[in-house]
């Protein structure tokens, strides 16, 4: 049974694109069902720093079914401290894809947005950036931030709201501060976030 031709894998059908699709279907091609070892094809996966998760399922007597999950795409990174300007998308993993701008679509452009002046960036800002984003996407996901980073100043556009946030540290908690500020707005459309460093607590100041 385990070498029969009935159980041959014939067909791979993918959920999405990566780069080793291709070599996947060319060597398990021909091969028994039976004999595929999933957690390999997994971890050959997850080598790329762009996806997420990837399942597998056999299908008898000879298909395979593989879904592909991508990190999604949080904001569009513009660092503006070369000649002209370079483009990244900004992944939940953390990571950073650059792009040409032609590539961008309209999501990518009136999106989520980080905008970098000057200055070195700090360690794990970026995953900083992917707290903040998460946290509001899963309290509302219509909240659009435009970020300007400049040395290590961080402020802040949401709708007509100015925002900011000081510094890009604890951007986790900050997120809740302005999802609360939201739903219950200041008097001025101007406010300040920062961090009780002793309390380790969210100071949030409405601007006049």
């Amino acid at each position: 049974m385990i070498f029969s031709n009935n159980y041959v894998i014939k067909e791979i059908s993918f959920t999405n694109i990566a780069n080793i699709n291709s070599e996947i279907k060319q060597n398990l091609i021909g091969k028994s069902i039976h004999l595929i070892n999933i957690d390999q094809i997994t971890d050959s996966y997850l080598l790329d720093p762009h996806i997420e998760k990837v399942t597998i399922e056999k299908i008898y007597p000879n298909e395979l079914y593989i879904k592909i999950d991508k990190y999604s795409n949080l904001a569009l990174v513009t660092d503006l401290r070369t000649n002209t300007p370079i483009y990244y998308k900004l992944f939940k993993s953390g990571d950073i894809v650059k792009v040409n701008f032609s590539e961008l679509n309209d999501n990518d452009i009136y999106g989520n947005s980080i905008i970098i002046e000057n200055g070195p960036l700090a360690n794990n800002i970026y995953g900083e950036f992917v707290n903040y984003f998460l946290l509001l996407r899963t309290a509302d996901q219509s909240i659009i931030t435009n970020f300007v980073l400049v040395g290590d100043r961080l402020t802040g556009i949401i709708g007509n709201l100015k925002i900011d946030f000081i510094n890009p540290s604890n951007l986790g908690k900050k997120a809740s501060a302005v999802y609360q500020r939201i739903k219950e707005p200041c008097p001025s459309e101007s406010l300040t976030i920062d961090i009780d460093e002793l309390l380790n607590e969210v100071i949030v100041i409405c601007n006049i």
